[in-house]
């Protein structure tokens, strides 16, 4: 894939770490969208995998999102390409930066809360 699709799936595959903020529907719908056109179809498959095991979701959303990896999944196979071990972790997204990103924006994200509590938006 080119580096936007790549950054754009790198992006969408850190918001995984985030399921308790933002719906888990959107995190791998998105995932499996960036890793399909970034020809990672491993990583595409276990989005889907993720999609289909969602509880919240009504059993024809489910069936949907299954049928359409079958017919992703017959064509390609569920392989990611290979990539260097030392592009990998060029590219990697470190624990460390993901932390640093989750306590940046749960600071921008407080609310004043009403007194006598200590408790946020993002605590709750």
């Amino acid at each position: 894939g080119n580096k936007e699709l790549d950054a754009a799936m790198k992006s969408a595959v850190a918001l995984a770490d985030y399921e308790d903020i933002l719906d888990p529907e959107d995190i791998y719908s998105l995932i499996a969208l960036t890793s399909f056109h970034n020809q990672m179809y491993r990583i595409c498959s276990n989005a889907f995998m993720k999609l289909e095991r969602l509880e919240h979701l009504s059993q024809e959303r489910r069936d949907m999102y299954q049928e359409l990896a079958f017919k992703i999944f017959v064509r390609w196979k569920p392989k990611d390409p290979s990539v260097p071990v030392h592009q990998q972790q060029l590219n990697a997204v470190t624990k460390e930066v993901l932390r640093g990103i989750r306590k940046k924006y749960m600071k921008l994200c407080a609310v004043e809360a009403p007194a006598g509590s200590s408790r946020n938006l993002l605590a709750q």
